[in-house]
């Protein structure tokens, strides 16, 4: 039997040694406790118990949550100082929790590479804080502009709230001030400070926002003792941050058990927050001026239907045609052709290649069915049916609306199936069940997102765990999922900044907007009230974006430019951009339309709003006609509104006047599915039928 050299036996052995030692060093790491460090200032072992639901939020909850997302034990580490608490967890923090600027610097003092994933909200949903400049009761100084000459005791420089934003507010402001001296590391050394010092000084101190509740409480100070002079902008506050080297699945993971905490009202009350963490905006730079869909043609074959209504809410998804006509059919019975379905639908129209495509359900309730009907007879073309069996408020219906793009029509049942089928022939390109696919629960009213088609995407707004998501539009291969706050019901509409494409919609929390490309944040906006169910699409115009629910009204917003660069450092907090809000007027499922300077409406009628001047009222009628859902098409100078109790209405835009109206039906189900119009033939679904009207000759030119 040949013996191997010694010299290859020893490097075998050790070869041998050195992967038992990988392999066991790998199932040690798949099994090490998650590091949490927590530099949170009103958590509760680093505050005081001095103020009554107030500074006492327990990590520990959230510890748990982690534990149950991640199936690792979790060890939670507080301290004011990172470096300190590395100490503690062998130099691997995994999560770092606290004040946005504080870990940032300690971070890079320290050489740690963290990504932040999440900023936490307040009692009141606030993710920010500001500097508070504040003098004695007695000081003379009442304004920003009265500190000229004075000394200010400021925070330290990793504090951005106590140093950099309030020199930039002093500096902006043109007011000299002494030289910095003794920078002082907590509020209350300052506050105390400069109650120290003696009558006919001139001194402010700087202390945070969040502070001054803890002050009072403590007694560091008393009622009345000091005074507010100037507030300095908002920062970001409380914010979550995952080391960057941890293994991409597990930070996932972490990630979305973060993002998702809002949803549970234990963990809320917990951690003395109004909605969990708000994913952090990752876009460095969108500017105010936007173009809209209208502008922005994303889908060649969009373009070559132009008499078509491809989708969601017509051609650009904004309820607008080039043409409607002076007057409506002599009577309901004035239709070209009318198809009988097995059951009513919800979802909308859509038409193109002369095929009128529709979701439904079968006979028994049981399936989802799909169709194409011919579109000059209303002759089956093809269908298509599927187990989707449910039980849900308003019926089994699919909601969303089909999407024509590029030979291939899209559908997203309730229960959250999409699939993709030839338009001509019906064939099954791909189906993706969200359900399977991604674990989404199903909702309480069902999956209500339009497929939205771009850039070769197929993307949805849908779902808890992955609230958007892209998929390929030819092999539904999904090209991003990405965590965030809950979906809400409404459909998605995109824009391009600056040849930056992206998606805006709306979310159980606010509105956001996201990357095409791959799917990060690039805004987010909070509404002022909680509960609205966010089933109306945002309506985008030339330079800005609209929203609208039952509880905020009607919002007016500018996508928000970035705060500026301090001294070199990014400043991840985002202005607010809202320009104008009406409460008045608060659909909770009506998408309102926007043509030119003026936004219309339906609640307890029909509305006209003036875009440009604060969304003040311009006109209003059928106050008693259109008390239900209604939907709107509009042209230039005309609107055509079908109302839940089944009447058609034409109006004259510029003043409301009622041109024509119809009854189309009496005692049938409510007219609940947005029609369609294509060229000239409105398609409008009532209950189980679906009818065909020819508004003017084919002939006729329509400008």
């Amino acid at each position: 039997m040949m013996t191997l050299p010694y010299h290859r036996r020893l490097a075998f052995l050790l070869a041998t040694l050195f992967a038992i030692s990988h392999a066991n060093m790998v199932l040690a790491e798949s099994r090490r406790a998650i590091q949490l460090v927590v530099m949170d200032p009103l958590s509760k072992p680093l505050a005081c118990d001095c103020v009554r639901g107030y500074a006492q939020r327990d990590y520990q909850v959230l510890a748990e949550k982690l534990r149950e997302a991640t199936a690792r034990d979790v060890e939670v580490v507080w301290h004011d100082s990172l470096a300190e608490a590395m100490k503690e967890t062998h130099g691997v923090p995994d999560i770092i929790i606290g004040k946005h600027s504080v870990v940032l610097a300690d971070a890079g003092a320290t050489a740690l590479q963290v990504r932040a994933v999440g900023a936490l909200t307040g009692k009141t949903g606030e993710t920010s804080q500001r500097g508070l400049i504040v003098v004695r009761d007695a000081d003379p100084a009442q304004e920003l502009q009265d500190l000229a000459g004075y000394e200010v005791l400021f925070g330290p420089e990793e504090a951005e709230e106590k140093s950099g934003a309030a020199e930039r507010l002093l500096s902006e402001a043109n007011i000299p001030i002494q030289p910095i001296g003794a920078r002082f590391g907590a509020c209350s050394e300052a506050a105390a400070n400069l109650l120290s010092r003696s009558d006919g000084e001139t001194v402010a101190a700087v202390i945070s926002s969040y502070a001054e509740p803890l002050l009072k409480g403590c007694g560091s100070i008393r009622e009345g003792e000091l005074r507010v002079v100037a507030e300095t902008e908002e920062v970001p506050f409380i914010t979550a941050f995952l080391n960057e080297s941890m293994e991409e699945a597990l930070a996932e993971t972490i990630e979305i058990a973060l993002l998702t905490l809002g949803t549970d009202p234990v963990a809320c009350e917990a951690l003395e927050t109004l909605s969990g963490f708000l994913p952090i905006a990752a876009l460095p730079s969108l500017p105010a001026e936007t173009s809209s869909t209208q502008e922005v043609e994303t889908e060649a074959a969009l373009r070559d239907h132009a008499q078509a209504w491809p989708q969601f809410r017509g051609r650009h998804r904004d309820g607008r045609v080039d043409w409607l006509p002076s007057e409506l059919m002599k009577s309901a019975d004035d239709f070209q052709w009318q198809q009988e379905l097995p059951s009513d639908g919800l979802a909308g129209i859509a038409i193109a290649d002369d095929r009128v495509f529709l979701a439904g359900r079968d006979a028994s309730d049981q399936g989802d069915l799909l169709m194409a009907l011919d579109l000059a007879t209303g002759k089956p073309q093809w269908s298509h049916g599927y187990p989707a069996a449910c039980d849900l408020d308003y019926g089994n219906s699919p909601r969303a609306t089909p999407l024509f793009a590029g030979g291939t029509v899209y559908f997203l049942g309730a229960t959250g199936v999409l699939t993709a089928m030839d338009a001509n022939t019906g064939q099954v390109i791909w189906q993706v069940d969200l359900a399977d696919r991604f674990g989404e629960a199903l909702p309480t009213w069902g999956f209500c997102s339009s497929p939205l088609h771009i850039e070769g995407r197929i993307i949805l707004n849908v779902g808890r765990r992955h609230p958007t998501i892209a998929f390929d539009a030819e092999t539904g291969e999904t090209l991003w999922a990405k965590p965030g706050r809950p979906a809400g019901y409404s459909s998605l509409v995109a824009t391009s900044v600056h040849d930056q494409s992206v998606v805006i919609g709306t979310d159980q929390l606010g509105y956001f907007a996201r990357k095409v490309s791959d799917g990060d944040y690039a805004w987010l906006a909070k509404r002022q009230y909680s509960g609205d169910f966010a089933v109306p699409a945002p309506v985008l115009t030339a330079n800005s974006v609209i929203f609208t629910g039952e509880n905020n009204g009607i919002e007016l917003y500018r996508l928000p430019r970035p705060q500026e660069k301090s001294r070199g450092k990014k400043v991840d907090a985002w202005a607010s951009n809202q320009i104008a809000v009406t409460e008045d007027l608060a659909p909770d499922s009506h998408t309102p339309v926007a043509v030119g300077e003026r936004l219309f409406v339906t609640h307890q009628g029909v509305h006209a709003l003036d875009i440009t001047n604060e969304l003040r009222p311009v006109w209003s009628c059928l106050e008693s006609e259109v008390t239900k859902y209604a939907s709107i098409i509009a042209s230039s100078d005309r609107l055509l509104v079908t109302s839940e109790d089944n009447a058609l209405y034409l109006l004259r835009a510029s003043d409301g006047h009622v041109l024509d109206q119809i009854q189309l039906a009496e005692d049938a189900p409510s007219l609940l599915s947005h029609p369609a119009l294509s060229g000239s033939k409105l398609v409008l679904r009532i209950g189980a039928h679906v009818r065909c009207y020819q508004l003017a000759a084919e002939t006729s030119a329509h400008p």
